[in-house]
């Protein structure tokens, strides 16, 4: 059985969400409450991923430290 083009996309979308996610959970210095907020603030994990240094500095509560290792992945 074949699944429809619309169901896989949905799960690949899903999947790399949960991917960025746990990357993004990863960095040295992110724990759960950093992760919800830069999720919070900028709408996904990827979007937190694709951000640009000084787009990360303006959100409340990550500091330089956070946004360096962000960005160094």
């Amino acid at each position: 059985m074949s699944e429809s083009g619309t169901d896989a996309d949905y799960r690949s979308t899903e999947d790399e969400e949960l991917l960025n996610h746990l990357v993004l959970s990863s960095v040295k210095g992110i724990g759960s409450r950093t992760a919800r907020q830069l999720i919070s603030s900028c709408g996904s994990a990827a979007a937190v991923l694709r951000k640009r240094r000084h787009e990360l500095e303006k959100i409340p509560g990550v500091g330089p430290e956070r946004v360096a290792a962000i960005l160094s992945i």
